[in-house]
């Protein structure tokens, strides 16, 4: 138990400790009566004019003055603190208070340990796995679909990558905005939703977006992929989602898909276009169907030829090789004088009619022109003339 040595402001002088007071040897005015107090003494325990020295007053403090000269040592008011001098002259030195710590004014050389900030630390961060040391509270790590992209602890992980559309995935990734509408990041991963008419077309969905303008690109025209053909067509074009773009002359685009095959026709030398789209040469009784220079070559087959209309609306309509009509030829008529006529390998020919001939080889001019019974150069046959001064021929005798 502490003993100080205390001087009073009535001149006295002594110790004291929790049972009462003693004098010091040696010192004057001090007498055995001081041993213990009085009831007066008690009566009067609140000094106006100087401190009780013995035990501060607990149920009222001093009212005239505080300790003014010398803090109260053993024990501080409780009620009202020392107002002079806290315990700064002579700290505890040799060991902290244990007991009971300073109250008015903490131990400057060494600290009360039982008042040491032992608090616990609370260590509760949003959407991370925390661990705590002494006052400090660390973040491990994040919970999944969270991370600390703006690298202050003390949010913890404020970031949902796996909803966050610029931060999908992972801090900092943004999920592109190129011709996107209601794209989200689903899971950490960006889902695509492209703008109408506007599509990736090179995998890098991540990186361009939604980047090419399927209404106008030749090489995804209407859809990735889509490469507008540049055969026959000198400068391919995208409008609209359709490929055009100009023939080169003497082609054209005769199945109006500039897409596959653009001007995929050689209207110059194609049989069945010949001149222009859906203009076919003819292949009525022809040997062959030759487009020159965009134009069909008449090439009838033996025996045909167009003798009505135009070749190439009737190609070579016209067996010329039985035709009476058009007997070896184009309006070669069989004559039918007398004759029963047909027209064999591009002749006419034909049985005369009975008693009458053709003696002049052509039946196609006169048919069977001669009458053998009465024609005195031809009585009874084409060979056979009557002689004399009036030649006659009766019934296809020459007679008088």
């Amino acid at each position: 138990m502490r003993r100080v040595l205390l001087v009073m402001s009535l001149g006295l002088c002594g110790c004291f400790d929790s049972v009462g007071v003693a004098c010091v040897p040696g010192v004057p005015g001090c007498t055995a009566e001081l041993s213990q107090p009085t009831p007066s003494d008690l009566r009067t325990a609140r000094d106006l004019a100087t401190p009780d020295l013995a035990t501060p007053d607990l149920a009222a403090p001093d009212l005239a003055a505080p300790d003014l000269a010398v803090a109260d040592l053993a024990i501080p008011d409780l009620a009202k603190p020392d107002l002079a001098t806290p315990d700064l002259a002579r700290p505890d030195l040799a060991a902290p208070d244990l007991a009971v710590p300073d109250l008015a004014t903490p131990d400057l050389a060494t600290p009360d340990l039982v008042l040491a900030d032992l608090t616990p630390c609370v260590c509760s961060l949003p959407h991370a796995l925390t661990t705590c040391t002494p006052n400090i509270c660390h973040l491990d790590s994040c919970l999944p679909g969270f991370s600390d992209c703006n690298h202050d602890p003390s949010d913890g992980c404020e970031l949902n990558t796996g909803t966050d559309y610029m931060n999908c995935g992972s801090c900092g990734f943004n999920c592109p905005t190129a011709n996107i509408t209601g794209a989200t990041c689903l899971n950490g991963a960006c889902t695509k939703s492209c703008k109408q008419n506007f599509d990736n077309c090179d995998n890098s969905y991540l990186t361009n977006g939604c980047n090419i303008n399927l209404l106008n690109s030749v090489a995804n025209c209407g859809g990735c992929g889509k490469m507008c053909s540049s055969t026959g067509i000198g400068s391919p074009s995208c409008a609209s989602g359709v490929c055009n773009g100009a023939c080169f002359a003497g082609a054209a685009d005769c199945n109006n898909n500039k897409l596959i095959d653009g001007c995929e026709v050689d209207i110059l030398s194609d049989p069945d276009h010949c001149g222009g789209c859906s203009l076919p040469c003819p292949n009525v009784n022809v040997s062959s169907r030759p487009c020159m220079g965009g134009m069909c070559v008449k090439n009838c087959a033996p025996g045909y030829q167009n003798c009505v209309g135009s070749f190439l609306t009737s190609g070579c309509e016209t067996h010329t090789a039985a035709d009476v009509m058009n007997c070896g030829g184009c309006g070669i008529v069989c004559s039918s004088n007398n004759i029963m006529r047909s027209c064999v390998g591009g002749v006419c020919s034909g049985s005369c009619s009975p008693s009458y001939g053709n003696c002049d080889s052509s039946k196609q001019a006169n048919g069977c022109n001669v009458y053998f019974l009465t024609d005195p150069n031809h009585c009874g046959g084409c060979s056979t003339v009557c002689s004399g001064a009036k030649p006659n021929c009766n019934s296809g005798v020459c007679g008088p």
